[in-house]
């Protein structure tokens, strides 16, 4: 008598192929393997379809939040939908939620070998939904030799489920970032009306290069390396041309590169998309509030449905011109120097960007041995010839434009005295005298500034001002407000950094003096604080018998700076300006709120050009101009112009 039972012996099956399905023939018996086939086909084809042609992503809710109650920080997922990058369909219903600091506990051995021993003080953690099926539904089957009782069932249906994640890492999501990144470079190109087109073919090599065919993205995340190259330009006569060639080559040479799997139908690895990315400040290996933690949705990928693409086809922001909304603008920045950067402009709701700059072209180059200059030979009477000068400064700065011939009135003889102008505020006037200058007239004094005592610098000479002030701390605080937000910080042994508000390195142009002294400290009895350099602020050393002071933390120090400008030499200032208090006496004054085009013409810098828009934005603003300083509104009109026009102009 045997002690073993008979047995039943199964044939081998293989996996179905999801490429075939099943061709019934009569007669035919089907079996299990005949429907698995069948079901591996079309599920297959679906997800295959889902993934080549339409992507993956968020479809519709699934909206990741932190809140928290007794328990702590926790994170909560809202009921939706998502495709995987395998093309099936994962639905979360109800909403689902997981506490940090548990899933931190359970996890603290993996915590560990992520970030160490003790934790560091921050982890970054990947809220992931994935696929999973679901047997359910059990019945019973025939019974067998050598099977128990647990074998006696078997579920009959597989449910679709999912499962929520938190995780250390990220999916793959290769292709979601090559999409943005292609786009992302396309998005550069110029389309242009008055443009010519490049010629096709180096339009399509520029894609090829930067997309580096043959080697790996670097870095990974780059697909498309850089921007594209200057000069690509299409016509927009010509755009739809190109840009369907580029779509050719996207589909046809890049997308397999980055596609996560060939395109051959195979199915990719990643079953998982990305809902979130959490920062999770950790003390003592948990998460102390759900105010520190930072939740980052821009990696996460999602599907606009087609009907919202066919409604914002339709019905969304429309071209220039097209009824959009968008107003016309008229005018640039003012590009008043050589070598000025270009700008694109931050205004949305004027087409024309009315704030943009186009940048202006470098400086042309100097004669070998040449060098600027700044002032010609004084024309100092009626008649004088021109000169086109003989130095070779490249502004020839012995050259004279020479003055227009003497035209007296009749019966008019000169005078050479004007009324005493004697206090601040005194009106103009024109005189009542017969001399041919007025002899009698006077242009009036500049309103009071303010009342006591002021500073001035003398004539001729560049300003000199104060730009800021206070007492500070060498930690960066201040005890009381300070002057143009002046703030000092130590930047190492004996080392202060001392900046302000619009703080910029002197460029050439001007140079800052600096008032520095200690505030009286016990404990520190004779402190020396000298100049060092100028680097990303105002460095001093502060040292006690020679030795640098180890903490100026606790220190204050009373602090001026002040700023002044030397764009040319003390002396032709000087004369010059003695020139021009000359010229500006033999000359009456141009009214700006009422001269002509004509009279505007006659000041120095202004063309006709200039002389019209300070009309038209006179007339523009109806009150005219408030003060000197409004003329700078006026394109083409710097802070330059208006020094050099500003002796001849009055309001």
């Amino acid at each position: 008598m045997s002690g073993f039972q008979n047995q039943t012996t199964s044939p081998a099956t293989t996996a179905p192929d999801p490429h075939k399905h099943v061709k019934y023939s009569l007669g035919m018996v089907l079996g299990v393997d005949d429907f698995d086939q069948e079901f591996a086909y079309l599920s297959n084809r679906d997800q295959w379809l889902a993934r080549d042609t339409i992507g993956y992503g968020t479809v519709c809710g699934l909206k990741v939040a932190i809140e928290t109650d007794e328990r702590g920080p926790r994170v909560s997922v809202e009921p939706g939908v998502a495709l995987n990058p395998r093309g099936q369909l994962l639905r979360v219903t109800p909403a689902q939620c997981a506490y940090l600091n548990d899933w931190l506990d359970a996890h603290r051995e993996d915590l560990i070998r992520e970030l160490g021993s003790p934790p560091a003080d921050q982890v970054t953690l990947y809220v992931v939904l994935c696929y999973r099926e679901c047997p359910t539904e059990p019945v019973p089957i025939p019974g067998e030799p050598c099977r128990d009782e647990t074998e006696a069932t078997v579920n009959s249906r597989l449910e679709d489920d999912f499962k929520l994640e938190l995780r250390f890492s990220p999916p793959d999501q290769t292709e979601e970032a090559a999409v943005r990144d292609f786009v992302e470079w396309m998005s550069h190109i110029e389309i242009s009306d008055g443009a010519t087109s490049l010629s096709m073919e180096d339009f399509l090599a520029a894609i090829r290069d930067s997309a580096q065919l043959g080697s790996p993205p670097s870095p990974p995340s780059d697909f498309m390396y850089g921007s594209p190259p200057y000069g690509i330009v299409i016509n927009n006569a010509d755009a739809c041309e190109y840009l369907r060639a580029a779509m050719r080559v996207w589909v046809t040479e890049l997308r397999p590169l980055w596609r996560g799997a060939a395109c051959d139908g195979s199915t990719p690895d990643e079953e998982c998309v990305l809902l979130a990315q959490l920062d999770v400040p950790l003390v003592d290996g948990l998460a102390s509030s759900v105010d520190s933690v930072i939740m980052n949705e821009e990696q996460r990928p999602y599907l606009v449905h087609l009907q919202m693409l066919q409604e914002w086809l339709l019905c969304g922001p429309k071209p220039i011109g097209g009824g959009s909304g968008l107003s016309p603008a008229s005018t640039v920045i003012a590009e008043t120097t050589y070598g000025q950067a270009s700008s694109v402009g931050t205004l949305v709701n004027q087409y024309a960007l009315a704030d943009h700059t186009h940048g202006t072209p470098p400086s042309p180059a100097l004669p070998p041995g040449a060098e600027p200059g700044d002032t010609v030979v004084s024309e100092m009477t009626f008649g004088q010839g021109s000169s086109p000068g003989t130095a070779l400064q490249y502004s020839r700065v012995d050259h004279t434009h020479g003055t227009p011939l003497l035209q007296l009135p009749p019966s008019l003889e000169a005078s050479n005295t004007v009324v005493s102008e004697t206090t601040l505020g005194q009106m103009p006037n024109a005189g009542t005298a017969l001399q041919y200058s007025r002899g009698d007239h006077t242009h009036g004094t500049p309103a009071s500034q303010g009342s006591g005592d002021v500073v001035e610098h003398p004539a001729g000479l560049p300003r000199y001002f104060i730009v800021a002030a206070g007492i500070v701390r060498g930690d960066g605080t201040s005890q009381f407000p300070t002057y143009n937000d002046l703030i000092a910080q130590q930047t190492g042994s004996g080392l202060l950094n001392v900046t302000f508000g619009n703080y910029g390195d002197p460029d050439g142009k001007f140079l800052y003096i600096i008032k520095a002294m200690p505030v009286f400290n016990d404990m520190f009895t004779l402190p020396t604080i000298t100049f060092l350099n100028f680097g990303n602020g105002i460095n001093l050393r502060v040292t006690e018998q020679g030795q640098p002071i180890e903490d100026l933390k606790e220190m204050e120090f009373v602090i001026e700076v002040s700023q002044y400008d030397f764009v040319q030499p003390i002396q032709p200032m000087m004369a010059a300006s003695r020139m021009a208090t000359s010229a500006i006496a033999d000359r009456p004054l141009v009214n700006l709120n009422t001269a002509s085009v004509s009279e505007l013409r006659t000041l120095p810098r202004i063309g006709p050009e200039l002389a019209n828009r300070i009309v038209a934005f006179r007339k523009k603003t109806r009150g005219g101009f408030k003060s000197l300083s409004d003329l700078t509104k006026v394109e083409g009109i710097g802070e330059e112009v208006l020094r050099v026009i500003e002796p001849f102009v009055t309001l």
